[in-house]
């Protein structure tokens, strides 16, 4: 019982004693940890200073540099609270401004939500759609006609007649003709006549 005692009591003492040696050399020294005894300096070098100034004071600040004379690499600066600047914003502002995005995002996207339930938002081909020889207007009229193609009849009607009279008739010409033929019977009876009729 009694080894065990001064086993325990020799132990707690070793690790405090190395516990402060540690603490001691690494306050006294630059970095013990990777072999670098050299004294530790109460100045900060100014070429490790990294400050991140707001677009405002960018103007003051580099009328300062041209009043101060020059540093060379061997001199080292000392920065006094009172000259620092305010480096990021706090907290409190940060996440207003975060809220305040966040609710322009969601206002937009309500926005879209309610015309799109509306069916006031049509989606329209991608250039002018007078121009027919347009290649584009050709290869997003060949890949809708085939979504068309691939969609239930009664939403794709549903969706065919929110598009104008000259481009809902593209897209049905340009589908297979069994396929149309039954997109053109959901549709009512007048936007069905006002779609198919002569140019």
């Amino acid at each position: 019982m009694k080894n065990t005692l001064i086993y325990i009591l020799t132990f707690v003492a070793a690790f405090i004693l190395v516990s402060w040696g540690l603490i001691f050399l690494n306050t006294t020294y630059e970095n013990i940890f990777a072999f670098n005894f050299s004294p530790r300096s109460t100045a900060v070098p100014i070429d490790s200073v990294k400050v991140k100034t707001p677009p405002k004071q960018k103007l003051v600040l580099k009328a300062r540099a041209k009043l101060v004379k020059p540093v060379t690499d061997t001199t080292t600066v000392v920065i006094k609270p009172q000259d620092s600047v305010k480096v990021e914003k706090s907290r409190e502002e940060i996440l207003v401004d975060s809220l305040n995005t966040l609710t322009k995002l969601l206002t937009e996207k309500s926005k879209d939500l309610k015309e799109n339930k509306k069916g006031t938002a049509k989606t329209e081909p991608p250039s002018d759609f007078s121009n027919k020889k347009d290649s584009t207007y050709n290869v997003w009229l060949k890949n809708t006609s085939g979504l068309f193609e691939a969609m239930d009849s009664k939403k794709a009607a549903k969706i065919i007649q929110n598009y104008s009279d000259n481009v809902a008739r593209d897209i049905l010409y340009s589908m297979k003709k069994k396929k149309s033929a039954q997109i053109i019977a959901e549709l009512s009876p007048e936007v069905a006549n006002r779609i198919i009729r002569l140019r």
